[in-house]
């Protein structure tokens, strides 16, 4: 195993696995996103979601071990917590 690092997680995203990989990838993130707008009635998680994929353009932050983890549990955790930055009632 080589230690290769393009530093841009999505350039090395589609180098690993494609296209299809990317847009999966993509489909996830948009998911997520749908489904809080629909179940909270506000785009408050783009300020969660939108600083980390920032950051993913500059490093390989969703390439490591720990940091996805953290991503992906803060993000269930989000949409699980029915009173957590909720408008409706």
């Amino acid at each position: 195993s080589t230690n290769e690092n393009l530093h841009n997680f999505f350039v090395q995203a589609f180098a690993r696995g494609g296209i299809i990989y990317l847009i999966l990838f993509f489909l996830v993130i948009v998911t997520y996103i749908r489904i809080w707008i629909v179940t909270k009635g506000n785009y408050l998680i783009l300020q969660f979601a939108i600083p980390v994929l920032v950051v993913s353009v500059f490093d390989p932050t969703l390439e490591t071990v720990r940091f996805p983890l953290i991503y992906y549990s803060f993000l269930g955790y989000f949409l699980s917590d029915k009173k957590l930055y909720s408008d409706k009632n």
